[in-house]
């Protein structure tokens, strides 16, 4: 029985933050698979992303030095908004021990995402405390493996859209070569 990560996302773009998250959730947890998964569409009206192929491309600058880290398309070629549950089950779950990084944003959420008690029985929680403490009873209910990220941070991929919108610079909040290529593909300018 395998332990598989898996950690999904916009990755809009991948931040330092995200690399961080990689980094000593693997070091730490000792993982034989880490996916890292860019959803194609976010179940959020809310939100509106760049392209896939952009996304991924930047995923790709950005793990290069990760070599045991996966990037994994499958969202992306499923082509219909992206539920973890279908991604989650799309895995090798009864035969594998599933474990899903979240933020902790998106852990206080949790209830709100489509079949999310099916997702809590198919997958351990790992909730990843860089901003929010989640509430008690979130942590009484699901159980999660606790990860306080060190040192927290507050970037965030939309912190960096916005801020290269304004011109500003991001540089020491991406990997140098991914702000080559959002210079270069002239991603995020209004």
């Amino acid at each position: 029985m395998s332990k598989i990560a898996i950690y999904g996302g916009t990755f809009d773009p991948p931040t330092f933050a995200h690399l961080l998250i990689i980094e000593q959730i693997q070091k730490n947890m000792d993982f034989d698979e880490f996916y890292i998964i860019p959803c194609n569409l976010p179940n959020n009206d809310k939100i509106n992303i760049t392209n896939n192929a952009d996304r991924y491309n930047m995923l790709k600058i950005a793990l290069s030095d990760h070599p045991n880290v996966k990037i994994d398309d499958r969202e992306l070629k499923r082509g219909t908004i992206s539920y973890t549950i279908d991604t989650l089950k799309s895995f090798d779950y009864e035969n594998n021990e599933l474990f899903l990084i979240m933020g902790d944003d998106e852990f206080n959420s949790f209830e709100n995402w489509k079949n999310f008690e099916e997702i809590a029985n198919i997958a351990r929680i790992v909730c990843i405390i860089s901003r929010d403490t989640p509430s008690i009873d979130m942590l009484n209910k699901y159980n999660p493996y606790i990860y306080e990220l060190n040192p927290k941070t507050l970037i965030s991929s939309s912190l960096i859209r916005n801020m290269i919108s304004k011109g500003e610079s991001v540089k020491y909040l991406l990997p140098d070569k991914v702000i080559e290529y959002i210079k270069k593909r002239n991603l995020y300018t209004k």
